[in-house]
């Protein structure tokens, strides 16, 4: 019996071009990217080097799009998105102090 093996036989490639993925996709893909490079800069200590990573691309999108309105536009997206985890932090911890106490959350 030979070591070698026999290679399948491969189907020509498709015509029909991939799909687009979709906005949730693509934001899903990113996430996946950055989460773990995230939680590996808290575990060893270089949150300063992250955010300074991640600012400096920031930087690089608005002068890329060299629009005035695209530093405002992150600006405020940062904001919305500080108030919503913030406000998701104190309900959980809301929900979390009345459990212990035998209540019902609001």
């Amino acid at each position: 019996m030979s070591d070698i093996r026999e290679l399948p036989v491969v189907e020509p490639a498709s015509t029909v071009l991939p799909e687009e993925p979709t906005e949730q996709q693509v934001e899903r893909r990113y996430l996946s990217v950055i989460n773990p490079l995230l939680s590996e800069a808290y575990e060893q200590r270089h949150m300063e080097t992250f955010v300074d990573v991640l600012t400096w691309t920031l930087a690089r999108v608005i002068v890329a799009h060299d629009k005035p309105w695209v530093t405002g536009d992150i600006l405020r997206r940062i904001g919305n998105y500080t108030c919503r985890i913030t406000e998701s932090n104190r309900a959980e911890a809301e929900a979390k102090a009345a459990k212990e106490e035998g209540r019902l959350p609001n």
